[in-house]
């Protein structure tokens, strides 16, 4: 009984001390480093998204718009979530009547999470994408910037590029 007794006690010693040292290490990680551990949450939960502001029209004297943007859309895959790319850019294709190769090897050949697969859908299709509910695919709202008249006043009127900043003429000298 003197042997049990002196366990228990050895036992309970033992649980005593570690609960102490647990106690004292949450006590040193709250008092002395909170302000290390707050600031690196804010930065792990707070992303600043720069929002582009949208292309204004470029005008005739008579009104008429020489420059403008439309709403597009794109279909943007998760290369590391799709773990079929061949039925899925099957699907795709299906879908918008286009061809599933270029799509596949976008999706394989991907260096970074998320791969552009196709770009300049309508809304109607970007809709009917949205209605398969593909995993690892979303779609994204762009922008396109249309000259209806083509070259006409090209020179002057310049263009822009991928990112929707302006290139040459007009549309550089506008960019701010």
């Amino acid at each position: 009984m003197l042997k049990f007794r002196n366990r228990l006690m050895i036992f309970f010693t033992i649980m005593i001390i570690l609960m102490v040292a647990l106690v004292g290490r949450l006590v040193y990680i709250h008092v002395f480093w909170s302000d290390e551990l707050t600031q690196l949450a804010k930065e792990q939960q707070n992303k600043n998204i720069i929002v582009p502001a949208k292309r204004g029209d470029i005008l005739d004297r008579n009104g008429d718009k020489m420059a403008f943007s439309i709403k597009t859309y794109s279909i943007w895959a998760s290369a590391f979530e799709i773990t079929k790319p061949v039925e899925t850019a099957e699907l795709i294709s299906e879908t918008l009547n286009i061809e599933y190769e270029p799509i596949v090897s976008k999706i394989l050949g991907a260096s970074t999470s998320m791969v552009k697969v196709v770009t300049d859908l309508t809304k109607s299709e970007a809709d009917l994408i949205r209605g398969k509910s593909i995993r690892g695919i979303s779609i994204t709202e762009d922008t396109k910037r249309v000259y209806p008249y083509g070259n006409l006043a090209s020179h002057l009127i310049g263009n822009v590029n991928m990112d929707s900043d302006g290139f040459l003429g007009l549309e550089l000298y506008y960019n701010t």
